[in-house]
């Protein structure tokens, strides 16, 4: 018995290390063709080792505009995440603690528009924002992405404060706190996990999108994701400069997710286990 054990625990590992080597091993060519000369990037068999150089990062800066893209992804991310967690928990908690008309179909209504793909409101979001004067603006952006991820903040949000008690609640009222204050002074500390954990959800989810971005951006609020491609054309086809580039935009939510590992396990585990 101990030798099956053994034996299926080695199994185990060896497909745990299959699986993240097939993962992980087109991000590691993407940093490798980031750091070799133009030259090794098309040379076939590839070099396994070439003397690694940072003229891809530094051409990546002086040809495009870059650090302003990289202000631009930042603010757009970080406005449109806060915006949809206040937003979201707000309509979570509301679901989950009144009583009105349509309370248990509302959540599966948020559910379903988060399944909706985001290729069927392309046309209509570009003619509204067309009509609104909202292309290649911040506001028009950042509320979209907001939208984009409240359906998903709502529905998580929503089984988090189904499970929560409500006694603390309760007493904050007897202290005299109305709803609202008692929604951010009480019930949002203790759900502090799982809004970190969502709103590195809505980051990314902002951070990394290049479908809207590229339609309704242009040169004053493009981000990084519909930026990269400038970095080639028909004429010069640049894997190294495009490497580098997708190496730059990755590293800020590998740092996000690194620093916040911690709120974003236990925000995904707060609401596993009832009371």
């Amino acid at each position: 018995m101990a030798l099956n054990r053994r034996i299926i625990t080695v199994a185990r590992g060896i497909l745990c290390l299959a699986c993240v080597a097939v993962i992980a091993f087109p991000v590691i060519w993407m940093i490798r063709c980031s750091l070799i000369p133009t030259v090794e990037v098309y040379k076939m068999p590839p070099a396994l080792l070439v003397k690694p150089t940072l003229n891809s990062y530094v051409n990546v800066f002086t040809r495009q505009n870059f650090l302003l893209r990289f202000a631009n992804s930042a603010f757009v991310s970080v406005a449109s995440a806060g915006i949809a967690l206040v937003a979201g928990s707000m309509a979570a908690y509301g679901i989950s603690r009144f009583k009105f008309p349509l309370k248990d179909q509302l959540p599966l209504g948020f559910l379903f528009l988060r399944m909706l793909p985001g290729m069927s409101t392309l046309v209509p979001v570009f003619l509204m924002f067309t009509k609104l004067r909202l292309i290649d603006t911040y506001p028009g952006i950042i509320l979209l992405y907001a939208a984009g991820a409240i359906p998903m903040i709502v529905w998580m949000m929503w089984g988090f404060y189904q499970d929560l008690p409500t006694e603390v609640e309760e007493a904050a009222y007897v202290d005299g706190c109305g709803p609202l204050p008692a929604f951010f002074l009480v019930v949002m500390p203790m759900t502090t996990p799982a809004l970190a954990a969502l709103g590195i959800l809505a980051f990314t989810g902002a951070w990394n999108e290049f479908m809207m971005a590229t339609i309704l951006t242009r040169r004053t609020v493009m981000t990084l994701p519909p930026g990269i491609r400038f970095l080639m054309s028909q004429a010069d086809l640049s894997w190294d400069l495009i490497s580098a580039g997708g190496t730059l935009v990755s590293l800020p939510i590998f740092l996000a997710c690194l620093f916040a590992q911690r709120y974003f396990i236990d925000g995904l585990a707060l609401g596993a286990v009832k009371g």
